[in-house]
């Protein structure tokens, strides 16, 4: 799977359904995460070291970022303030100390969604669920 993704773009589409007796609300969050081209030494470093077989995608894109590279959406980066919770993204940029494999060039939209859940988007649906 990840030889497929190599030096492409691909979308990461998350689905949400909150119901009631009275409302349902569905949408959904389309992320776009590009990946640089890989080679089979990146590709089996990242596999030796993640071990992503349990994950969507097979990988983790909070493993697989660019140094120092802040993957939050502006609307993310707004909601993360509003709940004053920064450290969310603090935690997920990659230090130089620290040894992630690079893997992802960039993510267009939300990182959230990439990870599994658009937290932004649900939080706003729910305050306006009914």
């Amino acid at each position: 799977m990840l030889k497929q993704l190599s030096g492409k773009t691909h979308t990461v589409i998350t689905s949400v359904c909150l119901s009631n007796a009275k409302k349902i609300d569905c949408f959904d969050d389309r992320s776009l995460v590009t990946f640089k081209e890989l080679t089979e030494v990146e590709i089996g470093q990242y596999i030796d070291t993640y071990r992503p077989y349990d994950k969507a995608g097979a990988y983790g894109a909070q493993e697989c970022l660019p140094q120092g590279y802040n993957p939050c959406s502006t609307a993310e980066m707004e909601f993360l303030k509003k709940i004053n919770n920064l450290k969310l993204i603090e935690n997920s940029i990659v230090k130089k100390s620290e040894t992630g494999i690079p893997i992802i060039e960039k993510i267009e939209g939300s990182y959230f969604n990439v990870m599994g859940l658009p937290v932004h988007l649900v939080s706003h649906h729910i305050h306006s669920f009914e």
